[in-house]
C-alpha cells in the first residue's frame, strides 16, 4: 500500500514523460530533489523515469531521456508520487492501459501531479474531479472545451492534498520548492532556492542563517552587515568586537540582536559561516582537507573535524564523496537523437 503524502513529497517519486515534454519543466522538478538530498545529507528522495512503452522519451527540444520502466499495471515498485509531463499537443494519448495504471496508483494512495498539458491526461482518466486545475493559459480554453466540469485556477500552481498541478515552464521550480517546504521545512526549501539562484518573493542577499532561524531576510541593518563581514573574513578570523565595529554597533548590542533575531550568538553564526564555506570547498574543489580547514579559518585539524561533524553529522571526508553517492542510483542520462 502506498502511503499518502498529505500535500508533501514522499521518498519515491516517478516522472511520466510523454512525447514532446518540456526539458525545462522536467529539470525544474528534478534538480530541487537532488539539492534537497544534498542538504539532507542522504538520498531521501529517489526517482524513476516512466514512459508509456518503456522507450526513451523525446523532449520538445529533440533530446531524449532513457526510461527506467514503462507504465504498467500497479505493482509493489510503483512510486508514491507520479508527476506527468506532457507535450504541446493537449490531446491525451488514447491509451486505456496508461489511464488504468494512473487510476490504480490513485486507489493505492499515490499522489498525482501534472505539468501544463499533463492535466489533460489526468482529466481523461477522471482523476481531477473538483480539484482546481492549472494549465498554461494557451491550453486553458481547450481543457475546458474537452472537460467542461473542471474548475480552472489562475495561480501558477495548486497543491491540494494528493493532487498538485502546475502551469509549466519555470513555475515548476516554484511548485517543487513549495512542496519541499511542506515536506522538510522552510529552511531547507530556502537553501535549495538559494543554490538554484531562485528568488522567491523579492530579492534577498545571499546570507547564511542558522537552520533553526527563520530563513526570511533579517530586517536589521546591523545584523545583516555583521554577517556580510563574517562571510568576507573566513580565512582570517576577526574578533566579534571587530565585527561589531564594522557593523557600526557595540559588541553587547550585536549579541543582543543576534539572540533576538537568530536565536544564536554572533560567534555561533560566524562558526557556521566558516563551516558552510568549508563544505563548499570540499564538494566543489580537490583541495586537501587540511587546506580546506586553513582556508576556512581553522588552524587545528582536530577542532575542524569535531565541529564539522557536530554541524553536519558527518566527517569532512564523507562530504567530499556525498554528491556522487546521492545520485548514482538514479542518474538521468540525456542523449541526442
Amino acid at each position: 500500500m502506498i502511503a499518502e503524502c498529505n500535500g508533501g513529497l514522499p521518498r519515491s517519486i516517478g516522472f511520466l514523460l510523454l512525447p514532446g515534454f518540456s526539458m525545462l519543466a522536467f529539470f525544474s522538478a528534478l534538480e530541487p530533489l537532488r539539492l534537497a538530498n544534498q542538504r539532507l545529507g542522504h538520498r531521501h528522495h529517489g526517482w524513476r523515469i516512466y514512459t508509456p512503452d518503456g522507450s526513451p522519451a523525446r523532449a520538445s527540444c529533440g533530446m531524449s531521456i532513457p526510461a527506467d520502466a514503462r507504465a504498467a499495471a500497479p505493482c509493489r515498485d510503483d512510486p508514491s508520487c507520479l508527476i506527468v509531463f506532457s507535450g504541446f499537443d493537449p490531446w491525451p494519448p488514447p491509451d486505456r492501459r496508461l489511464k488504468n495504471w494512473l487510476r490504480g496508483l490513485d486507489r493505492h494512495g499515490a499522489s498525482l501531479g501534472a505539468v501544463d498539458t499533463g492535466a489533460f491526461l489526468l482529466a481523461s482518466a477522471d482523476l481531477l474531479g473538483a480539484v482546481r486545475t492549472v494549465v498554461h493559459w494557451e491550453s486553458a480554453d481547450a481543457l475546458l472545451e474537452m472537460f467542461p466540469g473542471l474548475t480552472l485556477s489562475e495561480n501558477l500552481y495548486e497543491i491540494q492534498g494528493r493532487r498538485f498541478l502546475c502551469a509549466g515552464g519555470a513555475a515548476v521550480l516554484d511548485m517543487m520548492i513549495a512542496l519541499l517546504e511542506r515536506t522538510h521545512g522552510a529552511a531547507l526549501a530556502a537553501g535549495v532556492a538559494d543554490r538554484l539562484m531562485h528568488v522567491r518573493g523579492g530579492s534577498r542577499s545571499h546570507l547564511i542563517f542558522p537552520a533553526s532561524a527563520d530563513p526570511a531576510p533579517v530586517n536589521d541593518a546591523n545584523v545583516t552587515r555583521a554577517i556580510q563581514v563574517m562571510q568576507a573574513r573566513i580565512e582570517t578570523v576577526s574578533s566579534i568586537s571587530d565585527i561589531a565595529r564594522s557593523a557600526n554597533v557595540s559588541k553587547r548590542t550585536l549579541e543582543r540582536k543576534f539572540r533576538q533575531l537568530l536565536n544564536k550568538t554572533p560567534s555561533q553564526v560566524y562558526l557556521q559561516c566558516r563551516l558552510e564555506h568549508a563544505k563548499g570547498l570540499l564538494r566543489n574543489t580537490d583541495m586537501k582537507i587540511r587546506e580546506v580547514a586553513l582556508a576556512s579559518g581553522f588552524s587545528s585539524m582536530s577542532y575542524f573535524c569535531r565541529t564539522y561533524k557536530h554541524q553536519f553529522r558527518r566527517q569532512p571526508g564523507s562530504d567530499r564523496r556525498l554528491d556522487h553517492s546521492l545520485v548514482e542510483a538514479s542518474g538521468v542520462i540525456v542523449s541526442d537523437p
